[in-house]
């Protein structure tokens, strides 16, 4: 890849990550927090899924919204320096909603202590498919456009093998309860939620606010440039992420 297309390819990703966090609006953490209490799957976990993805949904609307009504400066900002981003910038959205959907499964598949398939989805199978599709571009076999439609679906990929992990695994519980929706559990939830939101906004804005700017201050090449010192400072953390996958589930069902 020439640097400015790597340096969308790692902008891409990051970008995407953000809105997904705001359209997740801390269900994940609600839902590993709160499953011990509701798991019952002679009742569906109480419609614990249905729940998560009902805020999601209602959060995907309200941040929709605020992208689209910002998007002129947006556009302004990485127009000059960042022309690549500009013309792919509507695939962020399909990006995002990847990772919202994935990330509700993982949280959900992670309180019932089963992690391995996900972490192996997002940290070693997205990233076979997209170095394959590097292979196949390296040889001239298709165009950057269809690589970068392809990137995009290698990603759409993970929350489908995640629903059909979900169907093997009899763990496909999409039924809504009205019981969630009327208890006191209902406003511990949503106040857990909003707590996991604006805390982890912070850290999550400190992670993800260099990527964003670099394109729009500098060039897209200087964004490829940065994200690989970033991604090798990740491979220093793996240890402790994947401590903290299992870690959070078995906190919340030990404080239950």
């Amino acid at each position: 890849l020439l640097p400015d297309q790597y340096g969308l390819i790692r902008i891409l990703v990051p970008y995407s990550a953000m809105l997904a966090f705001f359209f997740l609006a801390g269900m994940p953490n609600v839902i590993v927090r709160f499953f011990p209490y509701l798991k019952n799957k002679a009742k569906n976990h109480n419609g614990i899924l249905f729940f998560a993805f009902s805020v999601t949904g209602i959060a995907f609307v309200v941040t929709t919204g605020i992208f689209l009504l910002f998007r002129p400066n947006l556009i302004h900002f990485y127009s000059t320096k960042a022309a690549l981003l500009v013309h792919y910038y509507y695939l962020l959205f399909p990006l995002a909603i990847s990772i919202t959907v994935f990330e509700i499964f993982n949280a959900y598949c992670r309180a019932q202590f089963k992690t391995y398939f996900a972490t192996f989805l997002n940290e070693v199978f997205v990233r076979i498919l997209v170095l394959a599709l590097a292979v196949l571009y390296f040889f001239h076999l298709f165009s950057f456009d269809v690589f970068i439609w392809l990137f995009v679906a290698c990603y759409l990929m993970n929350p489908v093998l995640m629903l059909f992990y979900a169907l093997w695994n009899k763990m496909l519980f999409l039924k809504p309860s009205k019981q969630i929706f009327r208890s006191e559990q209902r406003n511990k939830m949503l106040n857990y939620g909003l707590f996991n939101f604006f805390g982890g906004a912070t850290g999550m804005l400190l992670d993800k606010l260099d990527l964003l700017f670099i394109p729009g201050l500098l060039s897209l090449a200087n964004a490829g440039i940065y994200g690989v010192a970033v991604l090798l400072a990740q491979a220093v953390n793996l240890p402790a992420k994947a401590l903290l996958t299992i870690l959070f589930p078995m906190t919340a069902d030990a404080f239950k």
